[in-house]
This record gives C-alpha cells, structure tokens and sequence, in this order.
C-alpha cells in the first residue's frame, strides 16, 4: 500500500508542474481527480490486500474501472483514454520505468492509432508539426490539448494510416480535414 500512496502521490506532483494553465491545465487536473478518486484506489488497496503486487493491483482496478467507461458514449470512452494515460504513469513509476517515450525529432508528423493526452504534450514541446491518428475524436482530450497548443491534428483517418511508411513526404491540413499523402509540391 504505501508503494502505491508514494506512486499517486509522485505522480500527482507531477501532473501538477506538467501543466496549470490553459487547455493542457485542464486535463492535468482532471487526471488528478482521477489518481485521487476514493474507488479506484479502494479497488487498487483492496487488490494488495489479496497478496496482489501494487502494480497490478493498480492495473486490475484501472480495467475495472476503464470497463465503467465503455457504455457506447464517445464522451465517456474518452475518459477511458484519459484513465489510460494515467494508469501508464502509475505503473511507470511502481516499475521504476520513465512513463515518457522518446520525443519526436522536431518537425515530425506523428501518425498513429491513437494517442495519449500525456504524449501528445510531451512530443509538442519537442517541435512536433503536426499529428493524425486512425482513431480518437475532435473532442478527446488529445484534440483539445492539439487546439490548444495550435497544433494541427486529425483524427478519425481510419485503419489505413498505419500503412503510411516511415518517411513517407506528407501534408497535414487539418483546416481542411485532409491527409495528402502524395502532395505535388513540398
């Protein structure tokens, strides 16, 4: 238990100093509701108390909870997302892992199944230009902070985005809602 009050308080820290202000503000405090919520911790402690390790008990809880999201509203199918990322950075730190992957080189276009409110912020403040994801929403927490941060995002391309080769020249206009994957000029 006290492995698992250290990991939510650690990361609760560190959602705080990731981001207090504007859009990227928001989400960080909601993912702090989330590692504070009374149940979902209740869940994890009740987990260890079966001899479970924290990590996961942590994990069994979180898909526990994640499984409350999935009623066929989008909305609450993005809270799932947001429950996700959090979890990621709980595990990381009950493993003694960094919860951050590598950065994108500076003026990359990041194509992707989907992508996490917590890697998003993270790659932009390395220089991203742009991002497409197959999946996801205009009003999931990662198009929300990308608006924020007035980076161009799609979402909804489909399945046939992870096709698209490393490399590949493209256009992101997410203005236009178009992916130009073969542009005439660059």
């Amino acid at each position: 238990r006290a492995a698992l009050a250290a990991a939510l308080d650690r990361v609760s820290r560190e959602l705080e100093q990731a981001g207090s202000h504007g859009v990227l503000g928001q989400v960080m405090a909601a993912h702090r509701e989330l590692a504070a919520d009374p149940e979902l911790r209740r869940l994890a402690e009740a987990g260890i108390a079966t001899g479970q390790s924290a990590a996961f008990a942590w994990q069994a809880a979180s898909d526990e909870v994640a499984g409350l999201f999935v009623t066929g509203d989008v909305r609450l199918a993005e809270r799932a997302a947001d429950l996700a990322d959090l979890s990621r950075r709980i595990l990381s730190q009950l493993l003694g892992q960094s919860p951050e992957p590598s950065p994108a080189p500076a003026g990359s276009v990041v194509l992707a199944a989907d992508l996490l409110p917590s890697d998003l912020a993270h790659d932009a403040s390395c220089g991203l230009s742009a991002v497409a994801l197959a999946g996801s929403s205009p009003t999931a927490h990662v198009a929300i902070i990308a608006a924020g941060l007035g980076l161009p995002l799609l979402t909804a391309v489909g399945a046939g985005l992870t096709a698209v080769a490393d490399g590949q020249a493209l256009v992101v206009d997410a203005d236009a809602g178009l992916l130009d994957l073969a542009p005439s000029a660059l």
